[in-house]
């Protein structure tokens, strides 16, 4: 009984919180800043050993987390020329995940330079 109720509560706070994630999906593509800032705060922790309660409830927010086609939030950003989300991301992403590519096979880097977003890649260096 205990272990239903249990994965009852997992499974309710999972759902509860599952919004988080495609939020800041959402706002990354869409370049909004104030969200992306804010759900960075408030929902994201390098330290994987102090995540707790978050990460049970997957209210923590996944940097490398992937849209439908296998973009992270830094290759929506990129790709869309919103560089001070870039500028943001960088600093908390380590180097594998820097060059990540997608389903197309497309990196943030390649994605900016695709759609002539000089100035984000001159500035994320």
């Amino acid at each position: 009984m205990l272990g239903f109720l249990l994965s009852y509560f997992i499974n309710f706070c999972q759902g509860f919180f599952m919004g988080i994630k495609e939020d800041f999906l959402k706002a990354c593509q869409d370049g909004d800043i104030d969200i992306v800032q804010r759900l960075i705060q408030h929902h994201y922790h390098p330290k994987k050993w102090s995540r707790g309660f978050r990460q049970l409830t997957g209210k923590e927010i996944d940097l490398n987390i992937v849209s439908p086609d296998g973009s992270t939030p830094l290759m929506l950003a990129a790709g869309n020329g919103y560089t001070n989300i870039v500028e943001l991301l960088i600093p908390l992403l380590d180097a594998t995940n820097l060059n990540a590519i997608n389903k197309n096979n497309f990196s943030a880097l390649m994605l900016a330079t695709k759609n002539n977003h000089i100035q984000t890649i001159v500035r994320a260096k």
